[in-house]
């Protein structure tokens, strides 16, 4: 069984192994593993083997400050942001984001971006997207599944500009 916050969220049987994996708080929640089980009201449920209504898949969440270094537009229309993560001076790559975002945001988003527009990619290493580059200025709360091994967010998600960092 594993427990989050003091609650029986779950354990999984197969036919040629059982495991149980202890979650005292969500930082505990591996990365590596992508998320874990629990049952929908675990007071009153109890563990049967096999899948059931009552299991359901818990994914593990992450969030990040990252800076805004881009945005796309495909044919006109918004197509989200390109992001970076800062290691001391440099600018390196952290992936894009395409969700978050309603018809307003967007039009907010890309109306504050747009006094920031460069030529060049701010980034350290140029990177193979083309998108439109803005000076690295703006900062983004991102939440996130997981990270790529070159550190890109896979399955982000754009929570919303840090207006209390700079």
């Amino acid at each position: 069984m594993a427990i989050w916050d003091g609650e029986v969220v779950g354990s999984h049987t197969g036919p040629h192994f059982r495991y149980a994996v202890i979650i005292r708080r969500r930082d505990d929640c591996n990365p590596k593993v992508g998320g874990f089980t629990r049952t929908r009201d675990s007071a009153a449920s109890r563990y049967v083997s096999g899948h059931g209504a009552e299991w359901v898949k818990v994914t593990c969440r992450q969030r990040e400050t990252l800076t805004v270094a881009g945005f796309a537009l495909d044919e006109g229309k918004w197509d989200g942001i390109y992001l970076g993560r800062r290691k001391g001076k440099e600018l390196i790559y952290a992936g894009k984001v395409d969700h978050g975002f309603d018809k307003a945001s967007s039009a907010d988003l890309q109306k504050r971006l747009t006094p920031l527009i460069r030529k060049t990619q701010p980034y350290t290493k140029r990177i193979a997207h083309k998108g439109i580059w803005v000076e690295p200025k703006l900062l983004a709360e991102i939440e996130y599944r997981a990270k790529s091994a070159e550190g890109k967010v896979r399955h982000p998600f754009l929570k919303g500009l840090r207006e209390d960092l700079k």
